[in-house]
């Protein structure tokens, strides 16, 4: 009778379901974060091993990688508070739940995976062609989309990440493909603010109001599930 009071009696009278409770603790210990890492992993593999010219050192690529993922702390932290801020004067509607989208996500995200590659690989010598600014970009929007993943995974079910990550991992990596271009083009340009700027800033432009159509898609799909999912596919093929 003295064991059956509180957490420990309810232990001790179900020691199966608690091995089971530790056990599935375990499943998702593991299973999130591989089934999160794998298809992001792949990803990077397919556009570094398809540079037709030359390959970036791995270093930097792996560098980069771990950059963009870090970059997800910072978004998450940024999106929370203008979305805060959005919402404090637009009010909670469906309208502004859209507009976030627009407003705060997309520029916001697609900032600070812009900014991890322009701190790092931005700088070295190996940054000079085109595809350089494609292949860094991508290993950050990748290395973004992992610890996304893991965060999304978390709180839904691993059939909804399956479906998400078929489409939201190679989305990262092109969107973020277009300011990757921007940055690769300033860089051949004079070292001078109103020559570089503006390049960069319109490639990112560009792919946050892109980011920000393929989330709002994404919002409808888990709504409107057939019709949704089959123009997110179209707009993907495209």
């Amino acid at each position: 009778a003295a064991i059956s009071d509180g957490h420990c009696g309810l232990a001790i009278r179900n020691p199966q379901s608690a091995i089971r409770n530790r056990m599935t603790d375990l499943r998702q210990l593991i299973f999130i974060p591989l089934i999160s890492l794998l298809p992001c992993v792949v990803w990077l593999i397919y556009f570094y091993t398809h540079s037709r010219y030359k390959r970036p050192p791995f270093k930097l690529i792996a560098i980069t990688f771990l950059l963009g993922a870090v970059s997800t702390v910072l978004a998450i932290f940024l999106n929370y508070l203008g979305t805060k801020f959005f919402n404090l004067f637009a009010g909670e509607t469906q309208i502004t739940h859209f507009l976030i989208f627009f407003l705060v996500v997309g520029p916001v995200e697609e900032a600070v995976k812009m900014l991890m590659v322009w701190v790092y690989a931005y700088r070295q010598p190996q940054f000079d062609e085109p595809l350089d600014g494609v292949i860094y970009s991508a290993a950050a929007a990748l290395g973004f989309a992992a610890v996304e993943n893991i965060v999304y995974l978390s709180n839904n079910s691993p059939i909804l990440i399956l479906l998400r990550g078929q489409l939201s991992n190679p989305g990262h990596a092109l969107f973020s493909a277009i300011w990757g271009l921007a940055l690769c083009q300033a860089k051949t340009r004079p070292n001078l603010l109103s020559e570089r700027a503006p390049i960069i800033i319109r490639g990112w432009l560009i792919a946050s109001m892109l980011h920000a159509l393929f989330d709002t898609l994404l919002e409808g799909a888990g709504k409107w599930h057939i019709a949704f999912f089959g123009i997110l596919v179209g707009t993907m093929i495209a």
